[in-house]
């Protein structure tokens, strides 16, 4: 139907207007994705939202495999990403909130020390212990856990209805 076609073209034309904002960063993350599976034949896209900016709700981001950690399921497909992530006090702070980092971190944030640098643990994982009949960010089928490495505390986690992690190997030997 008419009314059909036009939600497509307005679907679409919402789509590309989000994926071609330079602030998303598809491109660098696709030339950066690029570059890694040239050179080590394993890299990954992370698909973020933004639900604080409307005008670009989704961010890109390359992953390569020197901070990345991956594992397969049954099904050979990678289903496990660990990636460790290096950022500012300051925005640790804007990210997670002061009242869930660390008790150094913390204090370093009230001593004015906002450009010293934490890392984060990502970890993105089939959530085993969900219950399907529930709905919320812990029930999801994807778990996603931030956790600060220096004091080990968790301090944020979610879920993903599908992984938001696409994983491409260009080389890979049976069975590694």
């Amino acid at each position: 139907t008419q009314e059909i076609k036009g939600w497509f073209k307005h679907v679409n034309s919402q789509m590309h207007s989000v994926m071609d904002n330079t602030r998303a960063g598809l491109v660098t993350a696709l030339d950066e994705y690029m570059l890694d599976q040239g050179s080590f034949g394993i890299s990954g896209i992370y698909v973020s939202e933004d639900d604080t900016d409307l005008s670009c709700p989704i961010r890109y981001t390359a992953w390569n495999i020197k901070s990345m950690c991956v594992d397969e399921g049954t099904d050979g497909l990678i289903d496990t990403v660990f990636v460790e992530v290096e950022m500012t006090i300051r925005n640790a702070v804007k990210e997670y909130g002061l009242e869930n980092l660390g008790a150094r971190t913390q204090k370093a944030f009230i001593d004015g020390n906002l450009e010293d640098k934490i890392k984060i643990l990502h970890v993105i994982e089939p959530r085993l212990d969900r219950n399907p009949k529930k709905y919320g960010v812990k029930d999801m089928p994807i778990a996603s856990i931030h956790i600060e490495i220096g004091s080990r505390k968790i301090i944020k986690e979610s879920g993903f209805e599908e992984m938001p992690v696409f994983v491409g190997r260009f080389i890979k030997v049976l069975g590694e």
